[in-house]
């Protein structure tokens, strides 16, 4: 589901459903202030520190749902990627997520210098440097994938292996495959060969083999300039689709190794603590 959110003075969220427009009541305190989907449901914090999840019904219906507030020294970031401090160390949570079960920052805080937390995929931290142009990634430590990409944002499906991000100017895409490392690099053609219209992009979602973002332009004429903004789709072009069709193959084949080791090893520690149990038996006996 796509939502799409007003912001100003009079907020409003809606989905554009079989060629109709539905827009949820407000029922929510506040001003919106940062939003994100995770699991195909809408969440937001407003301006009064309170966190909702907006899911849409098929019958027409926009549900809003009070979550909870923000707690005292927790920390939301755009992405309603959350942080609190417990000892000491720093976990990090979706806001969809139980703040119990938050990802442990495993490492200094200068190995991040630079680095901006985008996305949380499969249990894992995704940092991701802006300034850098390597189209590489790694794995910083258990529990963190730092990704050395000019990127602004990212979206990610712990149902999909891959996570993707967006270039900071033009429409450059990378793929990242979390279970090999490797990252796919696309640059998509500027719309208008025009050095006075600059683009900026935000990705929306990925389904269907189709990418969805938000095109910002902005037009500058002499001293004065218009900014718009823009729903756009792509296709995914043939690289892309190889390459996700690899990453699900290589999953899988990862998936059913680890799967087949895992009860192999079970077998065999049931099969020594049996012989443990005849054996005691035995002495137990001659004694």
């Amino acid at each position: 589901t796509i939502f799409y959110l007003k912001i100003d003075r009079n907020s409003s969220i809606y989905v554009l459903y079989n060629g109709r427009k539905v827009t949820a009541t407000k029922s929510w305190h506040g001003e919106i202030l940062y939003s994100n989907c995770f699991g195909g449901a809408l969440y937001f914090r407003t301006y009064t520190n309170k966190i909702y999840e907006a899911t849409f019904h098929r019958s027409d219906n926009i549900q809003i749902s009070f979550i909870r507030e923000l707690e005292k020294g927790e920390m939301c970031n755009r992405y309603m990627l959350l942080s609190k401090k417990k000892k000491g160390r720093e976990g990090i949570y979706r806001a969809c997520d139980d703040p119990k079960n938050g990802i442990f920052v495993d490492v200094e805080e200068e190995k991040l210098d630079g680095y901006y937390l985008k996305a949380i995929h499969r249990g894992k931290l995704i940092y991701a440097n802006i300034y850098l142009n390597e189209a590489t990634a790694i794995n910083l430590s258990p529990n963190i994938i730092a990704v050395k990409c000019g990127i602004v944002t990212a979206t990610a499906n712990d149902d999909s292996p891959l996570v993707y991000f967006n270039g900071k100017y033009d429409f450059s895409l990378f793929v990242l495959d979390t279970t090999t490392m490797e990252i796919l690099s696309i640059k998509f053609p500027r719309p208008v060969n025009d050095s006075t219209i600059e683009y900026s992009y935000n990705i929306v979602g990925v389904h269907g083999g189709e990418i969805t973002v938000k095109r910002q332009t902005k037009i500058e004429e002499g001293d004065k300039w218009e900014m718009t903004n823009e729903i756009c789709k792509a296709k995914f072009p043939e690289a892309l689709k190889k390459f996700e069709k690899a990453a699900v193959e290589t999953h899988w084949t990862r998936y059913v190794q680890e799967k087949n080791s895992g009860e192999e090893e079970e077998k065999t520690r049931k099969e020594e603590e049996e012989e443990k149990r005849k054996k005691e038996k035995r002495e137990k006996k001659w004694w």
